[in-house]
């Protein structure tokens, strides 16, 4: 009797031993990780990203699901909650939906680099960042019941904010009755720009002062996140799901500046030239090949081929064939 007590009281302190080992080497691995305090979407070939590897590499192999979670919700080093909910993801474990649409909510921010090629070094949220890598992961598995409950949560949480998924999320969103309120709400409420996407789309007189107050400030740019797009554009996008009468005045108005300008590298030009081509009016023809005519005047050719590339793909969008001559 004695011999099994003696042989479980050393049983017992091994498992004690091995578990205080592991929850050592997992406390090694998450100070390292938080002293890098730097977050990456994609590895890339630094030292820096060899380091990150290797601690998630170590915390993947010590911690069990139920230590992820808890990572991914209570650690108070934002950039522990964000690779925990990474390695989550990875792992497909089942809770990775609940915590991501817990963090929605989640306004601490971490230094992120390697955003898919949009930025170099920049600060994002953590409910951006989660959003983002969620719904990545929810399209390669074709998941869309997941994808249709986040859309649905974002679309009825009010004090959701400064999520880029937004952009999709109302440009896809139909225009039902039910959804026009909460829709205004993002707009007014939250001055989500990105709402007028979806309010375009109901197309009710109340919303088109909106757009049009955006167009006639084509000059105004305020500092917004990586990735996020100004107001102006997103008037211009907004143009392209209701091209009313009511705002060609100010498009012509913008076209002096954007389209008879140096032609600018981002997607605005790509924007102004598809809503233009949203009308499908001679009108709209006649400014696009006046500002082709003056671009190739000018003599500049990187800046007519750039302006003749964001034709064609604004034109694969709206191919209305009245613009097809454009190309000759």
């Amino acid at each position: 009797m004695n011999k099994k007590i003696v042989i479980a009281i050393v049983f017992a302190t091994c498992c004690i031993s091995c578990r205080t080992e592991r929850e050592k080497e997992l406390d090694s691995a998450l100070e390292s990780l938080a002293n890098v305090n730097v977050f990456y979407y994609k590895p890339v070939d630094n030292f820096e990203c060899d380091k990150i590897r290797w601690c998630l590499t170590k915390i993947d192999s010590l911690a069990t699901d139920k230590e992820l979670e808890k990572l991914a919700i209570r650690n108070q080093e934002p950039i522990i909650r964000l690779y925990a909910f990474q390695l989550m993801l990875h792992r497909k474990n089942e809770s990775y939906m609940d915590i991501a649409l817990q963090n929605i909510r989640d306004s601490s921010k971490v230094i992120v680099r390697d955003f898919y090629g949009f930025c170099g070094t920049y600060a994002d949220m953590i409910s951006n960042i989660c959003v983002n890598m969620l719904v990545k992961s929810l399209k390669c598995m074709r998941d869309t019941s997941k994808l249709n409950r986040l859309d649905s949560v974002l679309l009825y949480s009010p004090d959701a904010k400064g999520i880029l998924y937004y952009k999709e999320l109302f440009l896809k969103l139909p225009p039902k009755i039910e959804y026009y309120k909460y829709v205004r709400r993002h707009y007014f409420e939250q001055h989500n720009f990105y709402a007028l996407l979806a309010l375009a789309r109901y197309h009710k007189k109340e919303d088109k002062y909106q757009i049009n107050r955006l167009l006639l400030n084509f000059r105004n740019h305020i500092d917004l996140p990586c990735g996020f797009e100004q107001p102006f554009s997103i008037a211009l996008l907004a143009i392209q799901q209701w091209p009313d009468d009511y705002f060609i005045s100010a498009l012509k108005r913008a076209s002096y500046h954007y389209l008879f300008a140096d032609v600018m590298f981002s997607n605005t030009l790509k924007y102004f030239l598809g809503a233009l081509m949203a009308y499908n009016a001679q009108w709209s023809y006649d400014i696009i090949k006046r500002s082709i005519e003056k671009m190739r005047k000018k003599g500049n050719t990187i800046d007519t081929e750039i302006l003749m590339i964001r034709l064609r793909e604004a034109y694969q969008e709206n191919p209305h064939p009245r613009y097809k001559s454009l190309f000759k």
